[in-house]
């Protein structure tokens, strides 16, 4: 059996690879993949999540202006602003963690979640944190999104092997800005 981050990180790939075809982009996750060193800017989006257990973590996004205006392109005649970027990315990392949030409640986990937080940035650079970590980019025609899970687990972290009755039957929804 894998362990606990691996079937956390299978479920994340699964739910961003999902969340990425509902807004027209194929991509598969490509593990152990670093955002590389560009000139572009770039948006970093931020969400945390904790359990009663104790067990904690963040989700990080990283994506160059191109692959965001790729995800919610502006309507005709409209420019996004720095603002609109840093918000499209910062509900696309809520709406991931929600999709995670959903898959672990049916093995019967369920996260408290923070609001996102975002920024613009030329040259971002990541700590290393404190638990176990991995990074994904997800490939696509205009350039890659990278997501980083963090997470530490207690010991009394456990995924159920049956569908948890604290998960109710949930379709995400769709992108809200406001």
């Amino acid at each position: 059996m894998s362990s606990v981050f691996a079937q956390v990180e299978d479920m994340l790939a699964a739910g961003a690879e999902d969340l990425f075809a509902c807004y027209g982009t194929s991509s598969t996750a490509v593990r152990n993949q670093h955002p590389a060193e560009t000139d572009e800017e770039k948006v970093v989006a931020t969400i945390g999540w904790a359990c009663e257990d104790g067990s904690r973590g963040n989700l990080l996004m990283v994506a160059p202006r191109s692959v965001i205006e790729h995800l919610q392109p502006p309507e005709e005649g409209m420019v996004l602003t720095n603002a609109d970027i840093c918000d499209v990315l910062g509900e696309f990392s809520n709406m991931l963690l929600g999709r995670l949030k959903n898959m672990l409640l049916q093995k019967g986990v369920a996260l408290m979640l923070s609001t996102p937080t975002t920024v613009l940035v030329k040259e971002p650079w990541f700590s290393t944190p404190l638990g176990r970590w991995s990074w994904m980019a997800f490939d696509m025609s205009v350039g890659s999104a990278h997501v980083r899970l963090d997470a530490t687990f207690t010991e009394e972290f456990v995924l159920s092997e049956e569908r948890s009755a604290l998960a109710p039957e949930l379709a995400e929804g769709e992108m809200m800005l406001f």
